[in-house]
């Protein structure tokens, strides 16, 4: 913390409210006064947790203590933590309660508070009676109490090391020397070629707000999760790649394409492991019990579903689209070319969005080269919004389901192993999929979007990438 970058200003109960160390509020910097020192410190990913932060002196009513005792702050970035405030109390006898809630402001209602439990909220005690100079204390809003508010009326909120609810502590000084943390990146290590590294992190998967075809695939509830640190392929795997495994050995071989374009499979890229014409192109027409045959072959596996969302969404960003906010998909991604006569249950129904109806004929029926268009995110992983969706390692399942909880306020690395059962069982165990297709529209391109299909079934729409666990 900034220690000479502190501002204050003096409210008309007595109370003195701060703002972030590193920026003043447009009152001029004085000698410190007797008072209350709240120092707010938090290891949650910021902004992806939390983009405002709410602060309150409360009575022991729960209410605040005065009309000014409530203020809501923007949080734009890590570099403005961490947060202090000044507590005067008018009798030096007087009980007072702090609290911190740190949200997303897409999570408020019109007055800009927090709505539901999608936060993290702590309150503290603070000592008596009150101190005869400036002494500071420390309020921690920590990433496990994450989804856990505190009751008020019961005086009881998070414990960090527990997660569960405990009567609300006293505050104590910060510790003045902080312990040197290790310094063990992995992403300082030798990548495999062509992948890049995600740091450990945490993130909300799903998103409440977004529509979805059907319940059971949609992004909701969000769940805590935190995964890494691992590499993910920057590109989909290749025909080329295929091919050369299998003529090195790998005995699993995707179904080639039929001569047929109007046929299911009339859209496949690989050719035979003889003709090297697709090479470049990502492959599909491969079951996600094969895709995960090759990624072991080459000492990878299938990513996860959290962390393929956690790289689209760049780290957990709120991104619409792995490349962001435009919504304009035929310039961004190989996506919305698909044929009125190929529909297939298991996925979004097919678009025609972006096949131009002057040159229908030379719009390509199936997937492309990596990099054909921009759809890149910022960590330099391309085509999650288009070209060929993608098996994940994780069995499909609702988010309401019990893999989806296990672990709860924070899911630790989660993926799905059991099959569910759905209303109509397939022949199949179900496996996720993620992302846009070559042959789907928008919905599926969207980061947090969900689609299933029966992990031994082989899709014109579903190709595969790699990861490995650093």
């Amino acid at each position: 913390m900034n220690e000479g970058a502190w501002r204050g200003v003096v409210l008309a109960a007595g109370l003195a409210a701060a703002v972030p160390a590193t920026t003043g509020c447009g009152g001029a910097v004085g000698s410190p006064r007797p008072q209350w020192r709240v120092e707010v410190s938090t290891d949650a990913s910021i902004p992806q947790l939390g983009d405002r932060l709410l602060l309150e002196v409360l009575d022991d009513a729960g209410q605040p203590a005065c009309a000014e005792c409530r203020r809501q702050f923007g949080v734009l970035g890590p570099e403005q933590w961490d947060f202090s405030f000044g507590v005067v109390p008018p009798d030096p006898e007087a009980r007072f309660r702090v609290r911190a809630r740190l949200y997303r402001s897409s999570r408020s209602g019109l007055d800009g508070l927090p709505e539901g439990t999608s936060l993290i909220d702590a309150v503290g005690l603070l000592p008596v009676p009150a101190p005869v100079r400036e002494e500071r204390v420390v309020l921690h809003l920590a990433l496990g109490c994450f989804g856990m508010p505190s009751d008020l009326l019961g005086h009881r909120t998070c414990d960090a090391n527990t997660g569960e609810l405990v009567p609300e502590p006293l505050l104590e000084p910060p510790l003045e020397v902080r312990p040197a943390l290790p310094v063990n990146d992995p992403c300082l290590a030798e990548l495999p070629p062509d992948m890049v590294c995600v740091s450990v992190g945490a993130y909300l998967i799903g998103n409440e707000n977004r529509p979805a075809p059907s319940p059971a695939i949609a992004p909701a509830p969000e769940h805590l999760v935190r995964v890494g640190p691992f590499a993910l392929d920057a590109r989909e795997v290749t025909v080329g790649q295929v091919r050369n495994s299998i003529q090195a050995g790998v005995a699993v071989e995707p179904v080639p394409r039929e001569s047929d374009d109007a046929a299911l499979y009339g859209a496949c890229t690989y050719l035979g492991t003889s003709t090297a014409a697709n090479d470049d192109l990502p492959i599909n027409c491969i079951s996600a019990l094969d895709a995960a045959a090759f990624c072991d072959a080459w000492g990878k596996r299938l990513p996860t579903e959290a962390e393929w969302e956690f790289v689209a969404r760049s780290r957990g960003l709120d991104f619409r689209y792995p490349w962001g906010d435009d919504d304009d998909l035929c310039a961004r991604a190989v996506a919305g070319l698909g044929r009125s006569s190929f529909v297939r249950q298991e996925l979004a129904a097919e678009s025609t969005v972006c096949r131009r109806p002057e040159a229908p004929d030379t719009d390509s029926w199936g997937p492309r080269a990596s990099g054909s268009l921009p759809d890149l995110t910022p960590l330099g992983v391309w085509d999650l919004g288009g070209n060929v969706a993608e098996w994940t390692a994780d069995a499909f399942a609702p988010y309401s389901e019990d893999c989806w909880s296990q672990g709860d306020p924070v899911l630790v690395d989660p993926s799905c192993r059991s099959p569910w059962t759905p209303p109509n069982p397939t022949d199949s165990p179900l496996q996720a999929a993620r992302g846009g297709a070559w042959n789907l529209g928008s919905l599926p391109a969207e980061t947090t979007a969900r689609q299933y299909l029966p992990a031994a079934t082989p899709h014109p729409s579903v190709g595969f990438r790699c990861a490995v666990s650093l």
